[in-house]
């Protein structure tokens, strides 16, 4: 029920109605958290045109007054292009990043929205592993259309998974 920092795959394979699908998945948590009084940060990623780059599309908030979206923020999210393949280390070491150097993102969980698999290392999976247990933080996987995918990695990476395809409106709060 803390801030968030959502990861959003947008590599090549996220082209068409897996990167819309995506997006609004995306868009969905961060407003959740935006209604419950909670920061969200989205970093979207590939490894290619699309790069890892942060949207702060939540504004902080002041008092108990709940601002809307950033609409610059969105508008420049929305407009992120897709392209690239898959690399889970970057954006997952930027949210890291976030969680450890923002007072207002502790305790934040990381939710990975992707399609797919990536490589990521047995190292790289200790030392993630290490700093979620350090810092109290979850990972949550969201699958955006994965038949025929691996989703090994996406599994060692977060307790809990879910596809989009089984999603229902309940279990999207729970997410968030």
């Amino acid at each position: 029920r803390g801030p968030a920092v959502i990861c959003l795959d947008l590599s090549g394979s996220m082209a068409g109605a897996k990167g819309i699908w995506a997006k609004a998945v995306a868009l969905v948590l961060a407003d959740l958290a935006r209604r419950d009084g909670r920061t969200a940060t989205v970093i979207t990623f590939s490894s290619g045109a699309a790069s890892v780059r942060r949207h702060d599309i939540v504004p902080d908030r002041r008092g108990h007054t709940r601002k809307p979206l950033d609409r610059p923020a969105l508008l420049g999210f929305a407009q992120t292009p897709v392209g690239g393949g898959t690399d889970f280390v970057a954006p997952l070491w930027k949210a890291r990043e976030v969680i450890e150097n923002s007072r207002k993102h502790r305790r934040a969980d990381i939710v990975l929205v992707t399609d797919g698999e990536a490589h990521v290392s047995p190292e790289q999976l200790e030392e993630f592993s290490g700093f979620k247990a350090e810092t109290d933080t979850r990972c949550l996987g969201v699958l955006v259309d994965v038949a025929g995918h691996e989703r090994g990695t996406v599994d060692a990476l977060c307790e809990e998974v879910v596809s989009v395809k089984a999603l229902k409106v309940g279990e999207v709060r729970g997410i968030a």
